[in-house]
């Protein structure tokens, strides 16, 4: 079945819908029967589609962290470096979505995750404010890192 009007024969189709056969200037296409159809019987279960398979629907991946519903997409999502999972970004640290590495990452390239935490260890307490800044001790002076 063609469509238009007498003005414009070419504009418009008519839905294939069984008892409806209105002219619609935006027609939709289904994906599955290849037949077209007005707004009012464009999903699958309006028209009832012979095709239409529930099944096969893809469902968006979502973050694998427990009670989180967050749909992974292009701009929401990343990799974690140290287990390789794709998480949204409100669990992104290692802390956050249960890492199995966890914090070991950070503390196997030995750098300044350690010094830093030898410096805060050494402080013994002490507070950065109190203590001249000029001034360094004689045990500290043996330390690679000063604590304040």
């Amino acid at each position: 079945m063609g469509g238009g009007t007498e003005a414009f024969p070419d504009l418009g189709r008519h839905c294939q819908y069984s008892d409806c056969y209105q002219l619609h200037f935006l027609p939709f296409g289904c994906n599955r029967c290849q037949k077209v159809f007005c707004v009012e019987h464009r999903t699958y279960m309006s028209h009832d589609c012979p095709k239409s398979d529930d099944k096969s629907r893809k469902k968006k991946p979502r973050c694998p962290v427990r009670r989180c519903k967050e749909n992974l997409t292009f701009s929401n999502a990343t990799v974690c470096k140290c287990c390789n999972i794709k998480v949204c970004l409100k669990h992104r640290l290692p802390a956050d979505h249960a890492c199995r590495r966890g914090n070991s990452a950070v503390s196997d390239n030995g750098g300044l995750g350690n010094k830093f935490l030898a410096a805060f260890a050494a402080r013994d307490g002490k507070d950065c404010a109190k203590n001249n800044r000029g001034q360094v001790s004689a045990t500290s002076s043996s330390r690679s890192v000063e604590a304040c």
